[in-house]
């Protein structure tokens, strides 16, 4: 099931051309995806483009994907060092009915709104609270360093 679903969402992703995002299979494995997505305007991010890898189950859409930044990103719910992003953001939250544009358009809004109740970054998570400001400098920096 998973694969024809996947399937599916290529073409209509091919078709629809979000703009601000693209996603697609990675050479001839359907369950392997490479995805990016612009930085949002007005955000700290806005300069970069973000690169993803997306590796889907066999069981999708039932099973939700693993979803990992590849570019560095400053952020309070995206591991630095290896690109995980906070389970329930996308794991917990999961529904067999959303897609792989539902998964880019989370992570587009975490990228305009932090979530601070559960980050995987607790030090960023406080600069945020603390000083957006500096929060907001720091990440421009990653953006401009690793973002292209």
């Amino acid at each position: 099931m998973g694969s024809k679903r996947l399937a599916k969402e290529c073409k209509n992703l091919a078709e629809e051309d979000l703009g601000w995002a693209s996603a697609e299979p990675q050479e001839d494995d359907i369950y392997k995806w490479a995805a990016s997505i612009a930085g949002p305007e007005g955000s700290p991010y806005e300069e970069g483009v973000f690169n993803l890898v997306m590796v889907f189950p066999e069981a999708y859409p039932f099973k939700p994907p693993d979803v990992r930044f590849t570019t560095m990103i400053y952020h309070p719910n995206v591991k630095k060092d290896t690109g995980e992003i906070c389970a329930d953001i996308i794991k917990e939250d999961w529904k067999p009915s959303h897609d792989i544009k539902w998964i880019l358009n989370v992570l587009r809004n975490l990228m305009v709104e932090p979530s601070t109740d559960s980050p995987l970054e607790p030090e960023i998570a406080q600069l945020y609270q603390t000083d957006r400001a500096a929060y907001d400098a720091k990440a421009r920096e990653f953006t401009a360093k690793f973002a292209t």
